[in-house]
């Protein structure tokens, strides 16, 4: 109730000062009151073409066309020093009451007829923190994005030291969650680089497509549950199941509706080889296949590989044999997404289990209430309450529950190496920041550029 009534009391004020700016410009001060024309007599008031208007009304671009508006208002107005057009990004539409209540800011007409030319390097300066706003009110937000691998769970589809462009515009760009924040900072040391007293609802543009099985996506890390979706890790992962689809994995196979999932083309699983000799792990690196990791002695070592290099690795003179590392069906672990041992999955033998999707109900019991519980209480912002066979959601008995988002199985092509949805469990919709598109730069762990990586498509 606060937050409306604040922002209740900054639009009358905004009118306000649009009906006394109006005035002093001498023009009717009832315009101000009155929707799109009170934006038609503000660019009459700066010189700025009339075709503006319909630009200010282009979602996502429009911002920058009221930025340059404001910037204007204050120019002509006679705010032109550089500590005015600073004050005017910070504070964008709260310069008007400055502008409109202090008397000696008087209307000097239109720009471009007020003869005033500012320094050359100022306007260069100008111009380029401009650029910056544009990039971080604009591009960053909704339409690209730059991250950087930080982990092996991707490889080798994506390299740690891999630097990636996110496209936004694929799904369709979120509009900020936490719009209060220091620019370009995910995290501030041990503070929060972002103001939590406002938060605004989930809201996602238009994209030009959705989001398909095989899609390498970025998300929020859907934990922990008390910072902002928009302010949580980002994470990289292969969508491998869409809403409404029956998941399993056996034997590390991936299978959607009733039909495996080829396995990406570069990726990655573990396997077991024992030697007829002794070698080092330099050994092996020689024949690429990189260093793997000896087991009790140096003639059984575990590799995480693809399948063709697996092929290759039994063809070497020193390998008697190799097989994949595999959990035996029906052995439960607390590390997948039930944490309940009664449930016998397992990394390699999961499911099988439905995607929650928008709209549809799930029925719900003391069994299966563990697969769908943080969906409820974290996701959905339910209360939950279990009491054996009776379950109650926000205080009333219930058998079923009707999902109100869509969902996502994510998994990282190196299985055997990736926390993901098998552990973590479902991506909600709200937490999808867009597509990984291509690899812009590469570094390896000795600081040297890949340059055959240099803008790989992501695939």
């Amino acid at each position: 109730m606060a937050i409306q009534l604040t922002m209740l009391v900054a639009v009358l004020t905004l009118f306000a000062s649009l009906y006394f700016i109006f005035r002093k410009a001498g023009i009717t001060g009832w315009h101000a009151f009155v929707p799109i024309v009170n934006i038609y007599k503000t660019l009459q008031i700066t010189g700025r073409p009339r075709i503006w208007l319909l630009f200010m009304f282009i979602p996502v671009v429009g911002f920058l066309f009221v930025i340059i508006t404001l910037l204007d208002l204050l120019y002509v107005f006679g705010l032109r020093r550089f500590y005015h057009f600073v004050l005017g990004l910070v504070f964008g539409v709260f310069m008007l009451p400055a502008i409109a209540f202090i008397p000696t800011f008087k209307y000097e007409g239109q720009r471009h007829k007020i003869n005033h030319q500012s320094p050359f390097l100022r306007e260069w300066f100008e111009a380029i923190i401009l650029a910056l706003v544009f990039v971080v009110a604009y591009v960053k937000p909704f339409w690209f994005e730059t991250y950087n691998i930080p982990s092996q769970s991707m490889e080798a589809t994506l390299l740690e030291g891999d630097f990636i462009t996110v496209s936004k515009f694929n799904y369709g760009p979120r509009l900020p969650i936490s719009p209060i924040a220091i620019p370009f900072m995910q995290s501030f040391g041990n503070g929060k680089s972002y103001y939590d007293g406002l938060l605004l609802d989930y809201f996602r543009l238009p994209g030009v497509s959705s989001i398909s099985r095989g899609d390498v996506v970025v998300f929020n890390y859907p934990v922990p549950d008390d910072e902002p979706i928009d302010r949580k890790l980002n994470y990289i992962k292969r969508c491998v199941a869409l809403p409404g689809d029956t998941f399993k994995i056996a034997n590390k196979m991936v299978f959607v509706n009733g039909n495996e999932l080829p396995l990406p083309q570069h990726a990655q699983l573990s396997y077991m080889a024992g030697l007829n000799t002794e070698r080092k792990p330099e050994y092996f690196a020689e024949n690429g296949l990189g260093y793997p990791t000896p087991i009790s002695s140096l003639r059984l070592y575990n590799f995480f590989i693809t399948p063709p290099d697996a092929e290759k690795l039994k063809k070497l003179p020193v390998v008697d044999s190799v097989w994949m590392s595999i959990y035996k069906p029906g052995t439960g672990t607390i590390e997948v997404l039930t944490h309940d041992t009664e449930y016998d999955w397992n990394l390699d033998n999961f499911g099988p289990i439905i995607i929650p999707k928008k709209g549809t109900a799930v029925a719900l019991n003391e069994g299966n209430i563990v697969l769908y519980k943080r969906i409820i209480e974290q996701y959905e912002h339910n209360t939950l309450q279990v009491n054996g066979p009776y379950i109650k959601i926000n205080g009333q008995n219930v058998s079923s529950y009707t999902f109100k988002q869509d969902y996502y199985f994510m998994m990282g092509d190196n299985r055997d190496r990736s926390s993901d949805s098998r552990v973590w469990g479902f991506v909600p919709e709200d937490h999808i920041v867009g597509k990984a598109w291509f690899i812009w730069l590469s570094k390896d762990n000795e600081g040297a550029f890949r340059y055959d990586r240099f803008f790989k498509m992501i695939k």
